[in-house]
């Protein structure tokens, strides 16, 4: 119709006229009396008597539900753009205020009309613009529809504001954990989410993180609340049933409205529903949330290439520096490259460094931590000692922490007095009094805050060292396991075992050591472990019974000190321990290649993508609420790429036999994208294209002098390009 109109308009027959109509509430729409169907009908009846003029209906906009405080509305945009194309000479509106209530935007909308030939007219009023009087007339028209909005607006603050400040709830969506009543006009405790709320508040109080919190509540299929959404176009759908999220926690722990108390204008007004927390609970969550709060840590890779094992826990003990890890540009024989541990004041000061230690063989410092930790429980006496250390630092902080949460709750009494004396001021002062004091007030918040996080804090840190019992045969077990489990762990696991109760490793000169350049075979070390074997423990037990390690013990570690031997030979990756005992290994420790992905292209071995694929649909399926983003994350992988293989799941059981039992040499002709291309195509398809292709002769690897042949020519072309 637009169209038709707009090329009858060209030819100067008729006159297109474009309706406009418009209400603010969602009340309106729909009504009897000033709704948009009411209107449209009142000025369809107005063409109708204009149709001797050429009044013609080009368009009909509309804007249900929308303040007419802005002319940025979607209806009117596009009455804009028709406009512009010269399809529209009249616009056609129930009343001026319909078009617009705000005098400062109308005015360039007034000469966006003139400039493309149109007008404005009104089915009930008179609003021509073609003499002065009239655009008075209009201005004053406009004026005293924005005062009416504005005034309206005040007079609704208004009444909120004394709501809000005789205890009542001033509407909006009900907070999860109430129900509301419209008799009484008052929040009730909801039967089922109540609970919910005390235990978040209750947990986040604990200085349990909201990620664990939200967790928790997830894996035992609580969701949010469902709730009925009323669009301004007037739609209806449901919203809510959500997971619970770390965000969405710590809006529920900021609303005093669960303390009892209505927030409104910034100010709190005590409430008349009833509180679903204790004040004091309100404060210590908040407190907690508040220190806890971190920025949004965005998903990348682990960017520890090469694997070194203790990365962040090993520091140089001559400069009180990080041990920083480092690869070499020359590779073993077996490709992986060789592998250091630097000093970071080596790093930044080059030879300006006075740094003794400097830099260390990171297979041989790996190695001998390894073999020391693992041969820890061989040897009664020095558990022994370590736990008897233990017990009497445990005792000696147990003390500590009692007088330091003794001096704390005085501090603390002595800060709630003191804000408490603020506010009697400020309620009998005068109003620059009063600003004074409330800025002190809100200083002494803050400090209370702080407080209450410390002694939260404190609190669980006593509760650990007095649960703690350390038994000398448990620990002497768990060590045993020690080197039995870690062999058997992924890159990841390993770390996490590791640097799970070993807090850091001191390394210093040993007696006798030359240094990291001299020319000696054997290089001298003195390492100091700082250990924390409750960690070690509760590790250890977790990975046997496969779950997941918890929150790490708050009890403070222990101190070894063991002398060991390097070798410093560049292909060797012997190490010894001299003492507290003598232990050394006969066989490299490197870490295996198949597992890190150090080998060249000739020799780096090749994941079955299928069996990649079963792990990670496993884990999907545990229904431990583990997402796709956190297992991508915890794999160190792309989610597309758990996406694609899970598409190989699709494939004949034959074929995913086939696939299961292939070679290293044969898989990378089985490459995941030719098997997702596969998995695509119906059964019968993936059995015949499967059939003809040609990988059996992959299936047998060549034998080990072929391989040596090659690997040593490779070798050997390095060393041209390189020199050794």
């Amino acid at each position: 119709m637009a169209d038709e109109s707009e090329v009858l308009a060209q030819a100067g027959s008729v006159v297109p006229v474009a309706i406009y109509t418009r209400v603010s509430t969602d009340n309106q729409v729909g009504g009897r009396f000033d709704s948009c169907e009411s209107q449209l009908g009142i000025c369809r009846e107005f063409i109708r008597r204009n149709a001797s003029a050429g009044w013609v209906e080009a368009a009909h906009y509309s804007d249900p539900a929308v303040s007419g405080s802005s002319m940025n509305r979607p209806g009117l945009r596009e009455l804009m753009r028709h406009i512009e194309r010269g399809g529209v000479k009249v616009i056609l509106i129930f009343k001026l205020e319909r078009m617009s209530r705000n005098i400062d935007e109308f005015g360039p909308f007034r000469s966006f009309l003139r400039k493309h030939g149109c007008r404005m007219e009104s089915a009930t009023e008179d609003i021509s613009e073609s003499t002065p009087s009239g655009r008075l007339k209009n201005n004053i028209i406009l004026s005293i529809s924005q005062y009416d909005k504005e005034n309206t607006a005040e007079k609704t603050r208004i009444k909120m504001h004394e709501q809000a400040k005789r205890g009542y709830w001033n509407g909006g969506a009900v907070p999860y954990g109430y129900a509301y009543d419209k008799n009484t006009q008052k929040l009730l405790p909801h039967p089922d989410e109540a609970p919910v709320v005390r235990r978040v508040f209750d947990q986040a109080a604990k200085l349990v993180s909201l990620e664990e919190v939200a967790q928790d509540l997830n894996s035992e299929g609580l969701r949010t609340r469902e709730r009925l959404f009323r669009s301004t176009a007037g739609t209806e759908r449901l919203t809510g049933m959500k997971r619970f999220r770390s965000d969405s926690l710590r809006l529920m722990i900021t609303n005093p409205i669960y303390r009892g108390a209505i927030r409104y204008a910034g100010k709190e007004y005590p409430g008349r529903h009833e509180p679903l927390v204790l004040p004091e609970l309100w404060d210590e969550a908040n407190a907690a949330v508040a220190k806890l709060q971190r920025p949004v840590a965005k998903l990348k890779l682990e960017q520890d290439k090469h694997f070194h094992l203790l990365k962040g826990l090993v520091h140089c003990g001559c400069c009180q520096r990080a041990l920083v890890p480092h690869a070499s540009g020359n590779r073993q024989p077996s490709g992986a490259y060789y592998r250091y541990y630097y000093c970071s004041a080596l790093v930044k000061e080059r030879a300006d460094t006075r740094c003794t230690v400097r830099r260390i063989a990171a297979g041989s410092l790996e190695n001998v931590v390894v073999q020391f930790l693992g041969e820890l429980g061989k040897h009664p006496d020095v558990v022994g000692a370590a736990v008897g250390s233990s017990q009497t630092r445990r005792r000696s902080r147990i003390d500590e922490l009692k007088k330091q949460l003794a001096s704390l709750d005085r501090e603390m009494k002595v800060s709630s007095s003191r804000i408490r004396n603020c506010v009697e001021a400020i309620a009998a002062g005068g109003k620059h009094i009063a600003e004074e004091l409330a800025e002190q007030v809100a200083s002494l918040k803050d400090k209370q805050q702080l407080q209450t996080v410390e002694r939260q804090r404190m609190s669980q840190e006593l509760a650990a060292c007095e649960g703690e019992v350390l038994d000398a045969q448990r620990v002497l077990q768990a060590m045993g396991k020690f080197g039995l489990i870690l062999n058997g762990l992924s890159r990841d696991e390993q770390k996490t075992l590791v640097g799970l109760f070993v807090e850091r490793i001191e390394v210093r000169p040993g007696k006798g050591d030359s240094g990291a350049d001299g020319n000696v075979s054997v290089r001298r070390l003195q390492l100091r472990l700082k250990l924390n074997l409750p960690r070690l423990v509760e590790g250890l037990d977790a990975q046997a019974k496969t779950q997941t390690v918890g929150r790490p013990s708050l009890a403070t570690g222990i101190t070894i000190t063991a002398e060991v031997a390097l070798g410093q030979q560049r292909r060797s990756n012997e190490a010894l321990v001299l003492s507290p005992f003598r232990c050394g290994n006969e066989q490299t420790l490197e870490p295996d290649p198949a597992r890190e992905g150090e080998r060249t292209k000739a020799t780096k071995v090749v994941q079955n993508p299928l069996l990649r694929a079963r792990r990670w649909q496993q884990m999907l399926a545990v229904g431990n609420g583990l997402s796709l983003r956190q297992l991508a994350a915890k794999e160190e992988v792309f989610a597309p790429t758990i996406v694609q293989h899970l598409k190989l799941l699709k494939l004949a059981p034959a074929i995913q036999a086939a696939v299961a039992g292939a070679s290293p040499q044969a898989l990378r002709f089985l490459s995941l994208r030719r098997l997702m291309s596969l998995a695509d195509l119906p059964v019968v398809e993936q059995s015949r294209i499967f059939s003809n292709w040609k990988y059996e002769s992959l299936m047998n690897p060549p034998d080990s002098a072929s391989r040596q042949r090659t690997s040593q020519s490779s070798i050997h072309a390095r060393a041209r390009i390189r020199p050794y």
